[in-house]
């Protein structure tokens, strides 16, 4: 099943990332304020950033820093059939702003790397050790630290778009 992504589906691919289903518990408590400002954030981005590919960066920083997270992987496809352009980058300490690691055009197979296969199944992938992963390999993700990962599919516009 495919979905096409208006701003408001993939608001909530990146928040369902950011924070899982609440429980029953967590139903009777408020809102956690990480998921608030995070739509608040993502909102203010979809707003003032037109082109595609900045708002995939900064929606991929936005939920790796609502999680902690210290590497970010973004791609997306390039105009050319079957190439992708994956950005790999770091943030070395809270607060910090994150710095570019990693930056090439790649084919989108679905054995090279994490997010081609994520295009390709048209679902998101959720891999607990990237050394260990045979469905592809992914060596520079590997190489920059990241041990395992989250990679959600991203449909803008009418097409497929990215991980």
């Amino acid at each position: 099943m495919t979905t096409i992504a208006v701003p408001s589906n993939l608001e909530r691919e990146v928040l369902s990332m950011i924070v899982p289903a609440s429980s029953k518990y967590e139903e009777t408590e408020p809102q956690c304020p990480t998921r608030q400002s995070a739509l608040m954030l993502l909102s203010r981005c979809a707003q003032s950033i037109e082109d595609p590919s900045t708002l995939m960066d900064e929606a991929a920083i936005l939920a790796a820093t609502t999680l902690d997270a210290k590497i970010v992987l973004a791609t997306d496809l390039t105009g050319t059939p079957g190439q992708l352009l994956r950005r790999i980058s770091k943030c070395s300490s809270p607060g910090i702003r994150h710095e570019s690691l990693y930056r090439e055009i790649t084919d989108d197979s679905p054995t090279g790397s994490i997010a081609g296969f994520a295009l390709h199944t048209g679902h998101p992938i959720v891999v607990a050790d990237l050394a260990r992963e045979t469905r592809f390999t992914d060596g520079p993700l590997v190489e920059s630290g990241a041990a395992s990962g989250i990679v959600c599919p991203a449909f803008y516009q009418e097409k497929k778009f990215g991980a």
